[in-house]
Parts: structure tokens; C-alpha cells; sequence
């Protein structure tokens, strides 16, 4: 099998926002018998009683280390301070989590194994269902690994949308884990820095699996690990939200220009949202087609965002 890297300590890193139920149900999938967890919630400067309560009872049970935003940071930002804190605790690997999204403990002791048994990966990630189910009590695959298509934010997600496959695909090394469940490699982190935080709130995840594959890192879909995630793709939802579109299109021109340069960045920004428009035609989602169109133009008519990717030293 070759060189196994033994990970000795292992981090739990969920940004957190306005839903204490969510961030109860996802702590607790984690509990049970296993190697030492060092967990850190990062709230993203929530308002609501209860999730100020729900932060309060976690620091009173002092198993859970909890960091607090003074303004709102977004993912990436949110995500970095975890992840920074995780490591200045001594951690070789840890799992950013969402808290709308559900990893066994006994999951997570397997995704372990998985990326100390292949050293040249810098991250795994677990085939992914929704947490409903539909009539027939079947849930729906949302994530079973991620591959490039001809434009680099279109992506080819094996049985996206339909029911849970019987049998799960074995592992394999893909081009993008997303940032919804993800075991993440310390000494890559250290390589290539974390997320980048200008990223408003798409791509900071694609962004940082280009960085990592660029310097020569693997990726693995750990297909036979399961983890359930209650929030779908909101844009392309049929309760489409501007403000979705405009991040997301925000996004985007950032990747095309720090992947592909000022020139290019303006036809990929144009072809990409030809490319999202078929789609939803496609799917008759005409709330969101409209909020693409006037995403589109918000973004044409606003100045560049700024790169901020964070090296793992660095104190915001």
C-alpha cells in the first residue's frame, strides 16, 4: 500500500449562522467513541437569542471551543479563523463542516484512514445525499465527486439529482471537493494558504481545490462515505433570491481572472451565464433566469473584486 501518514490530531471546524437546530443536529452526528476531537464553532456574527443561547450552552459544556465574528465575515472568512484556530491547536487534519450538514463520527474515523493511507492528497470529501427523503423514502444525490467540464465553473457530478445509487461508486481522485464536508490536509493548508477571502460566498472552495491541484496535490471522492446536506443549490432554486445571483456572478468573475487573466475573464463571465440561462430554461426556473440577467448586468457595471487568499501565519 506504500508510505501511510499517521494524522494524530484531528479538528472539527463548522462556521455557523442564525440556526442553532442546525448546529445542535450537526454536533451531535459527531459524538460517539473515537480519537480525541478538537471542535471549533465559529459563529458568524449572529443576532437571534437563540442562537446566542445555543452558543452559550456549548461554551458552558467547555468540549467545544467557540470563536464569535464582530461583523459578518462570510464563508471563506468565517472558515478561515476555524481553520487558523484548529491549527494553532496542533491539528494535521481537519473537517470543515457546514451546519446544515450531517458526518458521522464513524464516518469521519474512516475519512481519516482514507487520507493518512494516501499522502499526496491534500483533502477527501464524502459522497454527499440530501437529508429529506422523497415518497419512496429514497434521498437524492447531491455530491459523488466533481470533474471540470469545457468551462471551468461547470462541473460533471456523476447522478446529480437522482435517487441514491444502491451501490456506492469506489474512490477516486476528482478535480473539486466542496466546502460543505471536506477533511483537509494541515500540511497543504500550509503550502497553499486557506481560503480566499475575497471571495463574497461562491467558488472560495473550487478556488482553493484549483490551488491545491496546481501544486501538484490530489484530490479524492471518497465515495463509499456518506454525509447528508440539508441546503441545495438556493440559486437555482425555484424560491430564487436576488442577492444569490449577484454573489455568485461576483464569484465568478474572480475565479476567471485570477485562473485565467483580465483579458479572457470577460467572455468566461458571458459564456458562464449563457451556460447557467440553459440550464434553467431547461428546468422552466424563470424566477432565477430573471435574477441572472440582472446579476449579470449588476456585476458588468461594479468594479473588480480584490484577491485576499490568507496564508495560514497571517492574522486578519
Amino acid at each position: 500500500m506504500g508510505r501511510v501518514d499517521e494524522l494524530r490530531a484531528i479538528g472539527v471546524v463548522v462556521p455557523a449562522h442564525e440556526d442553532p437546530v442546525g448546529l445542535h443536529r450537526c454536533l451531535e452526528a459527531l459524538e460517539g467513541a473515537g480519537r480525541p476531537l478538537h471542535v471549533v464553532v465559529v459563529d458568524d456574527a449572529s443576532a437571534s437569542p437563540e442562537q446566542a443561547a445555543a452558543l452559550e450552552a456549548l461554551e458552558a459544556g467547555a468540549r467545544i471551543e467557540v470563536l464569535r465574528n464582530e461583523q459578518n465575515l462570510g464563508f471563506a472568512g468565517t472558515s478561515n479563523r476555524g481553520l487558523r484556530r484548529a491549527v494553532e491547536r496542533g491539528c494535521d487534519a481537519i473537517l470543515l463542516l457546514n451546519q446544515d450538514a450531517l458526518v458521522a463520527r464513524s464516518t469521519l474515523e474512516r475519512l481519516v484512514t482514507a487520507l493518512e493511507q494516501r499522502p499526496a492528497a491534500a483533502a477527501v470529501g464524502p459522497r454527499t445525499l440530501s437529508m429529506g427523503t422523497s415518497s419512496d423514502g429514497r434521498r437524492t444525490l447531491l455530491f459523488d465527486g466533481s470533474w471540470r467540464r469545457w468551462l471551468p465553473l461547470q462541473q460533471r457530478i456523476p447522478g446529480i439529482g437522482r435517487p441514491e445509487p444502491e451501490e456506492p461508486g469506489a474512490a477516486c481522485r476528482t478535480d473539486y471537493l466542496w466546502g460543505h464536508a471536506v477533511l483537509l490536509r494541515t500540511e497543504a493548508l500550509r503550502r497553499v494558504g486557506l481560503f480566499d477571502a475575497g471571495f463574497p460566498f461562491y467558488y472560495e472552495d473550487i478556488d482553493l481545490c484549483r490551488r491545491l491541484t496546481e501544486a501538484g496535490w490530489e484530490l479524492w471522492a471518497e465515495r463509499g462515505e456518506l454525509a447528508l446536506h440539508d441546503q441545495e443549490d438556493g440559486s437555482r432554486a425555484a424560491s430564487s433570491e436576488l442577492w444569490r445571483w449577484k454573489h455568485k456572478l461576483r464569484g465568478a468573475d474572480l475565479f476567471h481572472r485570477l485562473h485565467y487573466g483580465g483579458l479572457r475573464a470577460p467572455l468566461l463571465n458571458l459564456l458562464n451565464a449563457l451556460h447557467e440561462s440553459r440550464h434553467l430554461v431547461r428546468h422552466a426556473r424563470l424566477r432565477a433566469l430573471g435574477h441572472l440577467a440582472l446579476g449579470y448586468v449588476h456585476q458588468a457595471l461594479r468594479a473588480p473584486l480584490v484577491s485576499s487568499p490568507q496564508r495560514l501565519e497571517e492574522h486578519p
